[in-house]
């Protein structure tokens, strides 16, 4: 189920409690404000891009959850691990195929965040 704002997020809530579905909402990943591969292109090479990615990289706001018992897990805090400071690359490479998308390395490397989450999360009352 694929949620749009917080209306959405609502009537998502509303619909899998009543029918009693154990469930996760995953909210934003961070976002590039400049398309990474353009950083890439102007630089010349993916080394010494360090700054220059991580400043580029921002979180994006978390969604309003109207539940505090809802089973939330934030892609940002999953990639950021401190305040912009989020995982552009992963063993030297690029985890982003554009300013918003994961590539595959990017996509397993959240995957492995949210299993770990997942395995220590809130249960469903």
């Amino acid at each position: 189920y694929r949620a749009r704002g917080v209306a959405g997020i609502k009537d998502a809530e509303d619909f899998l409690e009543k029918h009693e579905v154990d469930y996760v909402i995953i909210g934003p990943r961070p976002k590039f404000e400049i398309d990474p591969r353009t950083l890439i292109t102007n630089h010349g090479t993916i080394d010494g891009l360090d700054r220059k990615m991580k400043d580029n990289l921002k979180p994006l706001p978390e969604l309003t959850i109207s539940n505090p018992d809802i089973r939330y897990f934030s892609a940002n805090d999953a990639l950021c691990e401190k305040e912009n400071e989020c995982v552009w690359q992963i063993d030297g490479k690029l985890a982003y195929r554009d300013g918003n998308h994961l590539l595959p390395i990017g996509s397993e490397y959240l995957g492995r965040k949210f299993a770990a989450w997942y395995e220590k999360r809130p249960k469903a009352k």
